[in-house]
């Protein structure tokens, strides 16, 4: 494992520690998912200047808002790292009433949209975001309408930030969901969700999904199998990166492997397949700083944002079990 790697795994384990001392009774995958935020710009978490945004954020947000809830933590860490708190509520906030309008209900995945737009300093186009991003969302239903759902908002955001036309997106997404869903039979919803993150990337759809399916044979020919799940779109962030496929996939597992040895992120705290989600968002993390470094901050943007998506459908899903199991 490369040097770099593991002391942004040092810094990833420091900031889940921190965020568990600070926000003891938050669900442990929020505060990995909080940490993240931090970890991918590369800063230690301030602890009390999350709180201080916090405070701001329920203060400016009643309680009821998809800024709070599940999301208070999360949002509160990126008010911190924007290092203008109440600017970037602002602006988040301004940027999720626009997603909603039109429609009855908020949701918590269109908060996270907002966000990625924040987030990719495209505060300035986010009309001409917004709008693109209906039209991705509405031909992505017309095509499947039983697939697409308010999930799919943050990935049809990135989208949308692209430089490609909406019809060429549309069809882009298509042929890559028809190649990847013969590998992935019965995880269609995933398949699309790594879809829709591989058409945000540039370059032909038949080779970025042949690169796609072959490091998910290297990951499991390696004994380290990449999971099926909500976790399969990060599989996406290896696939923009030039390096060496037998050297990237040791990092990813060996970055796992270390990870599992540190607190808050152990085998008791989350999946295997889980901790080999982060394991790549760091190892391509560091990639792209290091060979392409004006695209770092988009890949660690699309980063963060699976690695949100993946911890709130894992804890709507920890939630349905538990209030499955106390009905019975």
């Amino acid at each position: 494992m490369k040097d770099l790697i593991k002391k942004r795994c040092d810094l990833f384990a420091e900031n889940r520690y921190a965020m568990g001392k600070a926000f003891i009774l938050e669900y442990g995958l929020i505060k990995v998912a909080a940490s993240s935020a931090f970890t991918q710009n590369g800063r230690e978490v301030d602890a009390e200047f999350v709180k201080e945004c916090q405070k701001i954020l329920q203060k400016e947000e009643n309680y009821f808002s998809y800024f709070r809830g599940f999301n208070e933590v999360i949002v509160s860490s990126k008010m911190a790292v924007s290092g203008q708190p109440e600017k970037y509520l602002e602006d988040a906030v301004a940027v999720y009433d626009k997603l909603k309008e039109g429609k009855l209900m908020g949701s918590i995945y269109r908060a996270v949209a907002a966000m990625v737009i924040c987030d990719s300093k495209r505060m300035g186009d986010a009309d001409v975001i917004v709008d693109r991003t209906s039209q991705i969302m509405k031909g992505m239903k017309e095509k499947h309408p039983f697939l697409t759902t308010d999930e799919d908002t943050c990935f049809a955001v990135l989208l949308a930030m692209s430089d490609k036309n909406v019809d060429d997106i549309l069809t882009e997404l298509e042929d890559s969901y028809q190649i990847l869903k013969k590998k992935f039979l019965f995880h269609d919803n995933d398949v699309y969700s790594l879809a829709q993150v591989i058409t945000a990337l540039g370059g032909s759809s038949e080779e970025k999904c042949e690169k796609a399916l072959n490091l998910y044979d290297a990951f499991k020919a390696a004994g380290a199998p990449y999971g099926k799940n909500y976790e399969l779109s990060m599989l996406g962030c290896l696939v923009d990166l030039d390096v060496d496929q037998e050297q990237l996939i040791q990092d990813v597992v060996e970055a796992e492997v270390y990870l599992r040895s540190q607190k808050g992120l152990g085998v008791l705290d989350m999946s295997k397949e889980t901790r080999l989600m982060y394991a790549s968002m760091i190892t391509a993390a560091i990639y792209n700083e290091e060979k392409n470094p004006a695209s770092s901050a988009i890949g660690n943007t699309i980063a963060v944002t699976i690695a949100q998506e993946v911890t709130f459908m894992l804890i709507v899903v920890m939630c349905s079990s538990i209030a499955s199991i106390s009905s019975n």
